[in-house]
């Protein structure tokens, strides 16, 4: 079962010297990422409201499997599904 958080909730992450996502902060609780599953890079709509986001599935430490984004442009992490 998934859950699909609607809109992404934000959340704190600290990359790696590949800039790929080492700890994040989920619910007040920092976990550290043991695994990233897979990575990919989603750009369309320029023509209305531009999106850029680099997406990851990780595991983390805790056991939390879920999968989060990088908002290109505002340099921000997004929390937008989580496994049970």
């Amino acid at each position: 079962m998934t859950r699909l958080w609607s809109p992404p909730k934000p959340i704190k992450v600290a990359v790696n010297r590949d800039y790929e996502p080492a700890s994040l902060v989920w619910r007040g609780r920092r976990d550290v990422v043991v695994d990233i599953g897979n990575h990919w890079r989603v750009e369309e709509d320029w023509w209305r409201r531009e999106v850029a986001r680099d997406y990851y599935q990780i595991e983390t430490r805790g056991g939390l499997l879920c999968v989060i984004y990088k908002d290109l442009i505002s340099n921000e992490w997004y929390m937008e599904r989580v496994y049970d």
